[in-house]
């Protein structure tokens, strides 16, 4: 606590004491440790999903009812991208006394923009094509991944280019599963294009439109692309003189 004076008096061995003359005054006393907070700058507060895209920095301050706080830890900014990233530091009062340590929590950062790492059906599919899946990076905001406004698929004809109408659009677990109206053919998938935009992740992050071809499907198997060329043979009557198709087989492979 504080006090305004102390009266100082001295007594012999006789047993004589002096005047209280002798005063000393501002005795002040401070042995409690203060309290700290850690707390986010302005501009460093997180979205809806509790999730920044920029660096965060954290600052200290302190409470003291006896002394006053005298100064705290500097700022900390917190860069690197995370889940529950932290910051931590303290408080000193004018007596010396630090307070314990303040930690804010919680911090997600995430700078990263998501990105389309595949479309499936894989290559070689040899059925027709009744969806497509969009497999990301990371989690994206599930109202725009289910708006249909964000994709484009379309029918490549040479020079000319036509749209296909999708009918619904569903996401879960970074996947987004289009729906095309009609089925689509396998053997000439790679004529057709996907062009993605405006999705967002959790932190706000933007997909940067692309636009990306189909795979390949109904991929001929080797067997089957053999028997045509030695049915080919046939025509030209190159193989007539073979009795049955093994030994055409060994012919066209130089056996």
């Amino acid at each position: 606590g504080s006090f305004s004076s102390t009266a100082v008096t001295v007594t012999d061995l006789a047993g004589n004491t002096s005047d209280p003359s002798n005063i000393i005054s501002g005795i002040k006393i401070d042995k409690t440790a203060p309290m700290a907070t850690a707390a986010r700058k302005a501009g460093s507060e997180p979205n809806g999903n509790g999730w920044n895209r920029t660096n965060v920095i954290v600052a200290f301050s302190g409470a003291d009812s006896l002394s006053g706080i005298d100064f705290c830890s500097a700022d900390v900014t917190v860069s690197s991208e995370g889940v529950n990233r932290s910051a931590s530091g303290t408080c000193t009062d004018r007596a010396g006394n630090t307070s314990s340590s303040a930690t804010l929590n919680q911090i997600n950062i995430d700078k990263t923009l998501p990105i389309l790492q595949t479309v499936s059906p894989v290559a070689g599919a040899r059925r027709k094509i009744t969806t497509l899946d969009l497999n990301f990076s990371e989690e994206l905001e599930r109202p725009g991944a289910e708006d249909l406004a964000n994709y484009t698929l379309t029918l490549n004809k040479g020079r000319r280019t036509t749209t296909v109408p999708l009918r619904s659009a569903t996401y879960a677990n970074k996947t987004v599963t289009l729906t095309p109206t009609k089925p689509l053919p396998a053997k000439n998938l790679s004529r057709y294009s996907l062009t993605v935009r405006d999705l967002t992740d959790l932190a706000d992050n933007v997909v940067v439109m692309t636009t990306v071809p189909l795979p390949p499907t109904g991929t001929r198997s080797a067997t089957a692309a053999m028997v045509r060329s030695i049915d080919a043979l046939l025509e030209e009557r190159q193989l007539s003189g073979f009795l049955d198709l093994e030994s055409a087989v060994r012919y066209s492979n130089g056996r």
